[in-house]
């Protein structure tokens, strides 16, 4: 891990951007956008494909997952509202219903329990 943080993605590159500066960077849209591991995996192999050669970074998502489970991240679910209007955090985490459009904050499923209509990580 300390050699992805120091390590550039090729010979000569911008020492700012290094490969776990990518990694991360490529961790949070696949959260923030919900993109699956596929996708993470063939944007991996686009971005390799037009740096140079040599280039450093990891060929698939299941590399970038080894690389950052000796940061030991962590995350936590948050409910959001079916729109995306709000986040039921802080001051909004013990509301029912989004007070913006008015949708619930649960949904029931089929065994009768109830779920939140959205979270994000």
């Amino acid at each position: 891990m300390k050699d992805d943080a120091a390590r550039p993605f090729y010979k000569d590159y911008d020492e700012d951007h290094s490969v776990l500066y990518a990694i991360i960077g490529l961790y949070n849209l696949k959260s923030q956008f919900g993109l699956s591991e596929n996708s993470v995996t063939e944007i991996l192999k686009w971005v390799k494909d037009i740096l140079p050669k040599e280039n450093t970074l990891p060929d698939n998502y299941r590399t970038v997952k080894k690389c950052l489970k000796g940061l030991d991240l962590k995350y936590k679910y948050i409910h959001a509202c079916k729109y995306d209007c709000m986040l039921y955090s802080n001051e909004r985490e013990e509301k029912d219903e989004c007070p913006i459009c008015r949708e619930p904050r649960y949904v029931v499923c089929e065994n009768g329990k109830d779920k939140a209509a959205k979270h994000r990580k």
